[in-house]
């Protein structure tokens, strides 16, 4: 029982983690968004495209890390409800 127990809070905590994770990476992608649109009144020019075309490979890769961070906390989520029914019915 206190090792299920343990096991849930853990998990919790985990659960936090991503969570927050996620909360900063939607922090960067805001930043982004707004230098980007900075970027844009610029005038036209290589130097702009080229900026441009940076922030847009960083916002992909930010994407692409939510997408993972999304994955793990679907599993962690799942692990939970495993971890609350398993105690339940111990109890």
């Amino acid at each position: 029982m206190a090792a299920s127990q343990a096991r849930l809070m853990a998990l919790v905590a985990r659960k936090q983690d991503l969570e927050l994770s996620l909360a900063f990476i939607a922090q960067a992608r805001t930043a982004l968004a707004k230098t980007a649109s900075g970027v844009v009144s610029a005038p036209p020019s290589a130097q702009r495209d080229a900026a441009l075309a940076a922030l847009l490979a960083q916002d992909r890769a930010l994407e692409a890390e939510v997408r993972r961070l999304n994955t793990q906390l679907a599993g962690v989520q799942a692990e939970i409800e495993a971890a609350r029914r398993a105690l339940q019915n111990g109890s």
